[in-house]
């Protein structure tokens, strides 16, 4: 099991690329999200939307943990409570709102079984412990485990039963949820991403040149691709 770490974002003019338009070197798509941010979801599926029909290079997924709560308690909050003391007003119509924006892009949000706002520090350790190729199938889960299913992403039996149902050890999951050291791991990736000045999610960086900030439309993110693509000249 090994411990995650951050995938520094390279500058530019240490990415090697050919004279001439490159269409083999993979586009690198750094990605920071939390996995409790609905917007995040909304923006990952807009994104990859927009990959349908892409025929420029690869897009290679690099996951980055921001935590939107990083002093959250490890056992989690009630969930429209803590909505409410932190926006100072029913969380509903924002809610409705999300929803609203979720069925447009093509994903799901159950409010009605959410109860809890979990901390999301284990659930990021969860995915960082696989081979980067097996990352984005295991966010997509957690994302349905929580705003389809109301599950409790903070809990580790939960995060043990997701994981055994992607095909992860259970015994090495549990053993790698259990270290603190993989915990400081994620909160100190979090804490890079807020130094470097983010301060919202998501956020999607194409080859360290072009950002996407937001839940934008996939004819956004699109245009983002094909700009990175076309600057690679």
């Amino acid at each position: 099991m090994t411990q995650p770490s951050v995938t520094p974002i390279t500058p530019v003019s240490a990415r090697v690329v050919p004279m001439g338009r490159d269409t083999t070197t993979p586009i690198t798509a750094d990605i920071f999200h939390d996995l409790t941010c609905p917007w995040c979801r909304i923006g990952i599926a807009q994104f990859r939307r927009a990959l349908d029909g892409w025929d420029g290079p690869p897009v290679e997924f690099h996951w980055h943990p921001f935590l939107l709560d990083p002093d959250a308690p490890r056992e989690g909050q009630p969930f429209r409570a803590a909505l409410e003391a932190k926006m100072g007003q029913d969380p509903a119509p924002m809610l409705e709102r999300v929803s609203e924006a979720g069925a447009a892009a093509g994903v799901e949000f159950a409010w009605d079984r959410v109860e809890r706002l979990p901390s999301t520090v284990a659930a990021h350790v969860l995915y960082a412990v696989l081979p980067p190729e097996r990352r984005t199938g295991l966010i997509d889960r957690l994302h349905r485990a929580y705003f389809s299913e109301g599950r409790d992403i903070g809990d580790t039996d939960t995060l043990l039963a997701i994981a055994g149902d992607y095909g992860m050890d259970r015994e090495m999951t549990a053993q790698a949820l259990g270290e603190e050291q993989l915990h400081e791991a994620i909160r100190s990736e979090a804490r890079q991403a807020a130094e470097l000045g983010i301060s919202g999610v998501p956020l999607v960086i194409f080859d360290n040149r072009v950002a996407v900030s937001g839940a934008q439309s996939a004819e956004q993110f699109r245009a983002a691709l094909d700009e990175a693509f076309r600057t690679r000249e």
